[in-house]
């Protein structure tokens, strides 16, 4: 499926227009400072993303999307389900640019990225994480359904790893 829409979002791939605002998006250190030190690149890491997204959609039948708030056509950032080998599972991630926070589009977004994977295409275990001082990262995990199980080391970090099992 190449979108998702809920009432107050798109969820699409990103394209190349998008790129500038992601990188901008990317480039701001109140927003990466969450996100594993393996990502903390800088506006780069949006080139990137964008490229290999596309492939992995591609390989695997998902990747995260853009956000894009449906009202006003903006770029808000991503979510959506990205595999990762460690956990044997792929991982629901988000990240959104600070004007949007706080108003519950991560949950949003990240709530239809695990519906997605679950239904559509059947997965049977979905990943999360967060550093512990980010409350508002793991309460979205948790809204989506994910139980906390465990600390990990990952990329260097200390985080708290959730997962969540299909039915």
């Amino acid at each position: 499926m190449s979108q998702l829409e809920t009432d107050r979002l798109l969820l699409r791939p990103l394209e190349e227009g998008d790129l500038p605002a992601y990188r901008a998006i990317w480039g701001n250190p109140n927003i990466t400072k969450w996100l594993s030190s393996s990502e903390r690149f800088g506006s780069e890491v949006a080139d990137r993303a964008f490229h290999v997204w596309g492939k992995r959609r591609a390989e695997r039948g998902y990747a995260p999307w853009a956000i894009i708030h449906r009202q006003s056509d903006t770029l808000m950032g991503h979510c959506g389900l990205q595999w990762v080998e460690e956990f044997e599972a792929p991982e629901v991630l988000y990240m959104l640019d600070e004007p949007w926070w706080g108003e519950g589009y991560a949950t949003e977004a990240a709530l239809t990225s695990v519906a997605f994977g679950l239904g559509a295409l059947r997965l049977d275990k979905i990943a999360g994480m967060a550093f512990e001082e980010n409350v508002a990262s793991c309460r979205v995990l948790e809204k989506c359904g994910l139980s906390r199980k465990r600390p990990i080391k990952f990329h260097g970090d200390d985080l708290i790893y959730y997962e969540r099992v299909g039915t």
